[in-house]
């Protein structure tokens, strides 16, 4: 759940639209196979697809964006009073294994070959795999309301 000066911005929303108190992990735990949502935006857009039928979408696509990959690194030495009186200053480079880094898209439009992203806050970590993403040469959207989708959808039909 995002906050902004104490304030809850986006909340977590179960399949009939409501907002799912407490923590997801339980509710999880309480309602087995039902759909959860990321934001009241995302419902929409689902609810909206549902509705009308208006496009094939398929959802949870996995996009591997970065690969594992070894690098060396630098690793200061521990500055205890131990180290010190045993001699172990010394710098060193390890070798490291960068994890990789995926991506999962709200929605992927199979007739467009586009990708859509619902959002209703972007934060830090989002902007980052965005610019991956943008970057491994896929075609996506963001959309922050319902209208936003509406609006894609049609310009994406008119090509």
């Amino acid at each position: 759940m995002a906050r902004s000066r104490g304030r809850q911005i986006v909340a977590k929303v179960d399949d009939n639209g409501n907002k799912i108190k407490g923590k997801l992990s339980i509710w999880i735990k309480k309602n087995p196979g039902r759909l959860y949502f990321d934001s009241m935006v995302e419902y929409e857009v689902w609810k909206y697809v549902e509705d009308t039928k208006v496009i094939k979408m398929d959802d949870k696509i996995t996009l591997e964006l970065f690969t594992n990959i070894q690098t060396e690194e630098y690793k200061a030495p521990r500055r205890t009073k131990k180290a010190i009186r045993e001699g172990r200053t010394d710098k060193q480079i390890v070798n490291t294994t960068q994890q990789n880094i995926e991506y999962t898209p709200d929605y992927y439009l199979p007739d467009y070959d586009t990708y859509i992203e619902v959002k209703g806050y972007a934060d830090e970590l989002f902007k980052l795999r965005w610019k991956l993403f943008k970057l491994k040469g896929y075609k996506g959207f963001i959309v922050y309301s319902l209208e936003e989708f509406k609006n894609l959808i049609n310009e994406l039909s008119e090509k």
